[in-house]
């Protein structure tokens, strides 16, 4: 019989313990917070006018110094302008030091002008920063020192003209003296997930991505970013100056977020392409005119839809070269609720303006063929839905989504996962769940959860019935990569949503009270669910900033002790968590070291700590060798300690 040691030194004491910020800030330092040069990408920026007839292009050999710099054309008014928000770098009540290069072929009068917005009344106030006149042919310089009050967000930078004529600009530098944000106390759901294969992702939108607190926790935790609605169609694609052939799209919703994403190496994926809901009815019209006119063709359609999906991913290659743009939903939730056929046509209320033109689900398949023309190599391409586990809507994705992957044009399926704590639920309970995504994944069909969210349902259901959804849902996806006989993957673990106060669940209808659905509290406090999360694999951990999609399942090796793990609880708790109690990292007490694993707040005698062993290392059928190391402070002069393991029959 094979033989395998583990070893664990645990210490129960009575102990409190602080504490500690995700992300604490120390220190201040003058240095460049922005700083565009546009050699490479757009830098965030982005043309804005309300007629959406102006556009931003890289113009090569005429910027300063003959670099590249960027230039705005299509403008129908004085307002139209260069545009971009920096308040990813910038705070309010500190003073900046602002500069931009401009050049014009004729005469112009430059202006430099910055948008900031109360935090609490939001209440928007516009400062000019520097204005003047530059002779046609010359590059200038607009410039200014200036602190915004102290509750500003938004940090939007435009330059303008007083004409339409088009202008360049080049050298966008923001300098100042900023708080420094030290590493992470800890490492995140993406360091513990890496050596599986699965990214950890989440979402930003225009409102979470200007708090501080938030981006710190999804540094922490993620290395795959979604937009919430930032990139549907609906924020992407322009009426104005479009055609059959050539559907105009921008970026002006998202810009922000693709670049702090870039410059922070997160994973991109594009949400979403072709759907029924959020999608402008003037997109499936005659003329690209009225509502009330005539569905087009089909033959049109196609016409349109590839020139959009094309468009699409050529912004993203043009504006933002080095962002990982690593998957896209393509098609999202095209399944009828009912009965998993085409939804009914029309426009509104679940209706699919897409039927209208089509009679049936067969864009589907003219989406993907455009998409894997025109998608970058790297990018994976899924088709998404909720209600994924239902059987009739489950079996009619599958029947899709083999199709088209067979096809070559398709790599997976998004489970959007908007589900309860219950787990016994008839509906969306562990069972249908679970069986769904083994089904997706033994058709050779790549899986990304895409919207996970469990809700408490107003408090109906516990935090740590919530916290179990969470813990088994993940555990099967590890389970299922570290197989190293099957082909296909789980490659995302994605929430929806950065914690409770950002959630779009919200509040239970029939009670009021907050369903609760996230990782985290409104202030930003892990909870249950995430403290079972990350007792799913012991440390050490990987580094989630390395992720790499040419993921391999390799071999776990013994320690030089001949340990597969061996806890001393030195660095934190090891991958432990409280079972009906609170577990913690202690220096009261210590066997070795300096530090124990606490345990207090028991109420029953089956409360204690616990863990879960990762099912790569331990296997059914072979024999493992557990020691641990305990000691109590208080109670009877001797006290009977339980160290247990609990196992399915093999047949769950």
């Amino acid at each position: 019989m094979k033989r395998k040691r583990l070893c664990a030194a645990l210490t129960a004491v009575v102990c409190t313990a602080a504490m500690m910020s995700v992300m604490p800030m120390q220190g201040v330092q003058a240095s460049a917070l922005v700083q565009n040069d546009f050699e490479v990408t757009f830098g965030g920026w982005y043309a804005e006018s309300p007629d959406q007839s102006a556009d931003l292009t890289a113009a090569e050999g005429i910027g300063f110094d003959g670099s590249r710099a960027l230039k705005i054309v299509g403008r129908t008014s004085p307002a139209d302008g260069a545009v971009s928000e920096k308040d990813l770098y910038l705070t309010g009540g500190r003073r900046y030091d602002y500069s931009v290069r401009v050049f014009a072929e004729n005469d112009q009068h430059f202006k430099l002008s910055l948008l900031v917005e109360d935090i609490k009344t939001g209440e928007q106030t516009v400062k000019v920063l520097d204005e003047k006149d530059v002779k046609g042919g010359e590059w200038a310089t607009l410039s200014a020192s200036y602190k915004a009050p102290e509750n500003s967000k938004s940090f939007k930078l435009t330059i303008t003209t007083d004409t339409t004529d088009d202008f360049y600009f080049d050298d966008v530098t923001v300098t100042g003296r900023q708080e420094l944000v030290a590493s992470a106390a800890e490492q995140g759901l993406k360091d513990m997930l890496v050596n599986y294969g699965i990214r950890s992702g989440n979402i930003l939108n225009g409102s979470t991505i200007n708090d501080t607190g938030i981006k710190n926790i999804l540094l922490k935790d993620c290395n795959a970013i979604e937009c919430e609605n930032e990139t549907k169609p609906d924020a992407t694609l322009v009426q104005s100056g479009s055609t059959d052939t050539n559907i105009q799209v921008r970026d002006s919703s998202f810009a922000k977020i693709a670049d702090w994403c870039a410059q922070n190496g997160l994973g991109f994926r594009g949400h979403t392409m072709v759907w029924h809901s959020q999608t402008p009815e003037w997109f499936f019209k005659q003329n690209m005119g009225s509502n009330s006119g005539s569905y087009v063709s089909e033959s049109v359609m196609n016409q349109r839809l590839e020139s959009y999906i094309k468009n699409m991913f050529n912004l993203y290659k043009t504006k933002y070269p080095t962002l990982n743009l690593y998957a896209y939903d393509v098609c999202n939730e095209c399944m009828n609720d009912s009965n998993g056929g085409p939804r009914n046509k029309g426009y509104g209320n679940g209706a699919s303006p897409w039927v209208s033109v089509y009679g049936d689900n067969h864009f589907i398949d003219q989406a993907f063929k455009y998409a894997r023309m025109y998608a970058p190599k790297n990018c994976h391409l899924f088709y998404n839905d909720y209600n994924e586990y239902a059987s009739f809507k489950r079996d009619a994705i599958l029947t899709t989504a083999k199709r088209i992957k067979a096809a070559g044009n398709l790599d997976g399926v998004g489970m959007q996962s908007h589900i309860n704590a219950n787990a016994s639920d008839g509906w969306s309970g562990e069972s249908q769940y679970l069986t769904a995504m083994k089904m997706y994944l033994e058709a050779g069909l790549e899986l990304q959860i895409t919207e996970l969210d469990i809700s408490t349902d107003g408090g109906k259901y516990s935090l740590d019935q919530q916290a179990n959804r969470y813990k088994n849902i993940l555990k099967a996806c590890i389970d299922w990569n570290s197989d190293a006989s099957h082909q296909s993957r789980v490659t995302l673990f994605q929430v929806w949503g950065p914690n409770d106060g950002h959630s779009w669940v919200g509040t239970d209808k029939a009670t009021g009270r907050p369903n609760e659905p996230l990782l985290y509290t409104s202030s930003n406090q892990p909870k249950a669910a995430y403290t079972a999360l990350t007792s799913l694999v012991p440390k050490p951990w990987g580094d989630g900033t390395k992720f790499s999609d040419d993921f391999e399942i390799k071999e776990p090796e013994l320690d030089a002790d001949g340990y597969w793990f061996h806890y001393t609880f030195e660095n934190g708790v090891d991958g432990f968590a409280g079972r009906a109690a609170t577990a913690e990292s202690s220096s009261a007490e210590a066997y070795k070291g300096s530090k124990s694993l606490a345990v207090t707040g028991r109420t029953d005698t089956w409360n204690g700590a616990e863990m879960s062993l990762p099912s790569n290392i331990f296997k059914a059928g072979e024999s493992y060798s557990f020691s641990a190391v305990v000691k109590y402070t208080d109670g009877g002069d001797s006290e009977p300690f339980h160290f247990t393991i609990s196992y399915n029959d093999g047949t769950e």
